[in-house]
C-alpha cells in the first residue's frame, strides 16, 4: 500500500471518528439476541488494522473477511456490546466491537 493511499485511509477513518463522536456507537438498538434489524438508524463504522471476520450472528458461521480500514454500516448492537450488527456485501453480518474503530 503506498503512502498516499494510507494517509487517504487515515484522513477518513478521523473524519469518520469525528462523526462517530457525535452519534456514537451508544445510540444503536440494544439487541439480546441476534435479530432482523428493522429500521435503525445506520453508523458508519471503520475496520481495525488486521480486517475484521464478519459472522451470521454473534460467535455464529463465518460470513467472510473484510479488509482494515473498510467502513460499514452498523444498523444494531448486542445487549453486552460485545457485537455489532453490519451491513456487509449486501448483506447482514455480525463484527465484533473490538475490531471496530468507534
Amino acid at each position: 500500500m503506498n503512502n498516499g493511499f494510507k494517509h487517504i485511509l487515515v484522513v477518513a477513518g478521523l473524519a469518520i471518528l469525528l462523526l462517530l463522536g457525535q452519534m456514537g456507537l451508544s445510540s444503536l438498538t440494544l439487541l439480546s439476541a441476534p435479530v432482523e434489524a428493522a429500521s435503525v438508524e445506520e453508523v458508519p463504522v471503520v475496520v481495525r488494522p488486521g480486517g475484521a471476520t464478519v459472522y451470521a450472528g454473534p460467535a455464529g458461521e463465518v460470513l467472510g473477511v473484510t479488509q482494515a480500514g473498510a467502513v460499514l454500516s452498523a444498523t444494531a448492537r448486542s445487549a453486552d456490546s460485545d457485537w455489532v450488527q453490519v451491513r456487509w456485501s449486501d448483506q447482514t453480518g455480525w463484527v465484533e466491537t473490538s475490531a471496530l474503530i468507534a
